[in-house]
């Protein structure tokens, strides 16, 4: 299974991780269990970058 997040760039843009998101209280549970049973392996998806390096994920 690949877990593939997009808005990477949004998180950024307002000054918060990806570790912060998930361990916020409105973070669902069944997207917690999914990424425990993946070994919290993910894909980031970055919708307004930039950098060349990011946009050919």
């Amino acid at each position: 299974m690949i877990v593939v997040f997009t808005g990477l760039d949004e998180l950024m843009a307002n000054a918060q991780s990806f570790k912060d998101l998930l361990e916020d209280t409105s973070c669902p549970e069944p997207l917690k269990e999914t990424l425990c049973l993946c070994q919290n392996i993910f894909v980031p998806s970055y919708n307004r970058t930039k950098d060349e390096t990011k946009k050919t994920q």
